[in-house]
């Protein structure tokens, strides 16, 4: 479930970390939530130069988390740690609305059953990036259920599709041929996998990684990778 973040909180980020995230650290921060009716998010707590995270990283905090993550990676995707965390977006928050048509703010749409023209509109947002999935694998969900036209819009504007996949249990099979299959029939999609430090440890990655290696455009969710034999063998 994503967590709620402040308008402060996106300003802190908007204004320290994006203009100081490495070149070749992609990063969707927010995800945007499709209700219709909606108010803006309460900042609460006290103004401190650092994102009020679950895991308290301050901006110079951050920043080393990253120079240790790009020491030893291969893939070339990089999400924040606190990329699940959700604001509702429109007219009554006009600071995410305008954050995110301009482009300074960049944020994942969440594909939570919504009217496809919602989701639609907002990836015409410069500061859309991509979208995320939630699935039930573990109760037959499937990502063959996934708009085809939302899929080719996200290949348009070169974003990417975060899924969270089960890294273990019954599904976990079905839904990593999927994720393979996914792949390959959209080449030009990048399809992040989200969650790999909470779930995977190293006889899982050795396990799952070379499976999904045909397929170059799936990426790993690493900021939270925290065991080294892990991040080499992404």
């Amino acid at each position: 479930m994503a967590e709620r973040i402040s308008n402060y909180d996106l300003q802190v980020y908007e204004r320290e970390i994006l203009p100081n995230l490495p070149p070749e650290v992609v990063d969707a921060h927010v995800l945007l939530g499709l209700r219709e009716h909606f108010r803006e998010v309460p900042s609460g707590g006290r103004a401190t130069p650092e994102l009020r995270v679950r895991h308290h990283l301050t901006v110079q905090g951050l920043f080393s988390n990253f120079k240790q993550i790009l020491q030893h990676r291969k893939r070339r995707f990089v999400v924040l740690p606190f990329s699940y965390r959700e604001v509702d977006v429109g007219a009554a928050n006009s600071y995410v609305a305008e954050s995110t048509r301009r482009g300074s703010l960049r944020a994942l749409v969440a594909l939570d059953g919504t009217n496809g023209a919602s989701v639609r509109r907002l990836l015409e947002r410069p500061g859309v990036v991509g979208a995320v999935v939630h699935l039930d694998f573990e109760r037959g969900a499937s990502l063959r259920a996934l708009d085809e036209d939302i899929l080719s819009l996200l290949i348009q504007k070169g974003g990417a599709l975060m899924v969270f996949p089960p890294w273990r249990g019954a599904a976990e099979e079905g839904a990593m041929g999927e994720l393979l299959s996914l792949a390959l029939r959209y080449p030009s999609l990048k399809i992040v996998l989200a969650r790999v430090g909470g779930a995977l440890c190293p006889g899982a990655a050795e396990r799952l990684v070379p499976a999904l290696a045909e397929a170059p455009n799936i990426y790993f969710d690493t900021a939270l990778v925290t065991s080294h034999k892990v991040l080499e063998i992404l």
